[in-house]
């Protein structure tokens, strides 16, 4: 399963590097204040966490960044919990920070939180669909 987090990660590095010149530049982000806030929840499925940046809500919708882009990261195992062993907590960090760096940089998309259960890790992205610009 290691192997899986190298491939989406090989895969979203050689998309922005398979553009010409580098990555094409978005339109400009609103600017907003990041207020990250952290919400534990339980269900029948067992614990989630929450993480979500409220500081978009004054400022959200966005016109050009309208696209939602879900990124799901499998865990091969987990604790007793329910939530992924820190290993592959630890690769599913830099995955995320890869991907937040890759996409916000050149103003294609907006990193907007995160859902972590039993063995899956979900992260959110709002992307700008160029046909709009």
């Amino acid at each position: 399963m290691l192997n899986n987090y190298y491939l989406y990660l090989l895969f979203v590095l050689s998309l922005a590097a398979c553009q010409e010149g580098g990555p094409p530049e978005g339109p400009p982000i609103d600017a907003h204040q990041e207020d990250w806030a952290v919400f534990l929840r339980e269900d029948t499925t067992g614990p989630s966490v929450i993480t979500i940046d409220l500081g978009w809500r004054g400022v959200a919708p966005l016109q050009y960044h309208n696209k939602l882009m879900v990124v799901s990261v499998l865990a091969e195992g987990a604790l007793p919990s329910g939530f992924p062993e820190e290993k592959e907590v630890v690769i599913a960090n830099q995955l995320q920070d890869q991907l937040i760096r890759a996409l916000e940089q050149p103003g294609q998309g907006i990193f907007v939180g995160s859902s972590t259960s039993f063995g899956l890790k979900a992260l959110f992205f709002y992307l700008n669909d160029s046909r709009d610009s």
